[in-house]
């Protein structure tokens, strides 16, 4: 018979999948906007290529959520926000049986 997770180690893992969630929900929006304006920008005959600002700038803070969420091993403040997210998924695990 496997092990339940212990409270600790599911709370771990569900707001390591809250933060996962949270970078693709930005990571997403990122690519169709930029891609949105890199066409913007050919359609209205090129020119100078003024679309890198906003992608160089979001691109570093997206870089920036990148290194928090999956390379940083330091841990979070949580918002209350976070927290209810965080608490919906363990439900969510514990509903699944882990």
């Amino acid at each position: 018979m496997s092990q339940k997770m212990s409270e600790e180690e599911l709370f771990l893992l569900a707001a390591a999948k809250v933060e996962r969630r949270t970078f693709t929900i930005n990571f997403v929006p990122y690519i169709l906007i930029n891609l949105i304006l890199v066409v913007i920008w050919r359609v209205i005959g090129g020119g100078f290529p003024w679309f890198l600002f906003p992608l160089c700038i979001w691109g570093i803070l997206l870089l920036v959520h990148y290194w928090s969420v999956f390379i940083s091993k330091r841990p979070r403040r949580l918002s209350e926000r976070r927290k209810k997210l965080i608490a919906i998924e363990v439900w969510k695990m514990k509903k699944k049986g882990y």
